[in-house]
């Protein structure tokens, strides 16, 4: 299976996840190629890609985005497809690895929807609320699952289902 491949294959399994007001929207297979406008190429069909750091780069292809508009993307040069996020519209992309592969995004994914259970927004995540217990189990799972990637964009999300709304 190539690359592209094993993306689509994950991306069939995906639905949206929203926790508090943290969200993270998984595109539709059928869509991968037209939602790397603005990334690979511009809405012309243009390439963005230069090769230069702090560009958009060709093996990067974008797999979700999340409530910041931050892509998800995969780098399809490394065989173990890592995971990364970059901030949006900061003028350069600086990615930061947040899983190891799609494997081990898929196992974190499957751990972040049982924390959103019945905290799809502020209002029922401020009717049954995130222990600290509860996250910082989970931050701990990402770190021991993914020891090549940085947790902090989890520990971000963590610290948003933390707070209290009512503050």
């Amino acid at each position: 299976m190539n690359s592209k491949e094993a993306i689509l294959e994950f991306l069939s399994g995906q639905q949206d996840i929203t926790l508090g007001y943290s969200e993270i929207n998984f595109f539709k297979p059928a869509s991968l190629d037209a939602e790397q406008v603005g990334y690979s190429f511009n809405p012309k069909g243009e390439s963005l890609v230069t090769g230069k750091q702090g560009d958009w780069q060709a093996s990067w292809t974008v797999i979700a985005s999340d409530e910041a508009s931050d892509p998800l993307f995969v780098d399809t040069a490394a065989p173990e497809l890592p995971v990364m996020v970059a901030a949006h519209g900061m003028g350069t992309w600086e990615p930061e690895p947040i899983a190891d592969s799609l494997h081990h995004l898929a196992g974190i994914l499957t751990r972040l929807r049982v924390l959103a259970a019945g905290r799809e927004n502020p209002v029922k995540k401020l009717l049954n609320p995130l222990s600290a217990q509860e996250a910082a189990a989970f931050v701990d799972f990402v770190k021991t699952a993914n020891p090549n990637s940085d947790s902090g964009y989890w520990e971000t999300i963590m610290l948003l289902a933390l707070e209290n709304d009512t503050e």
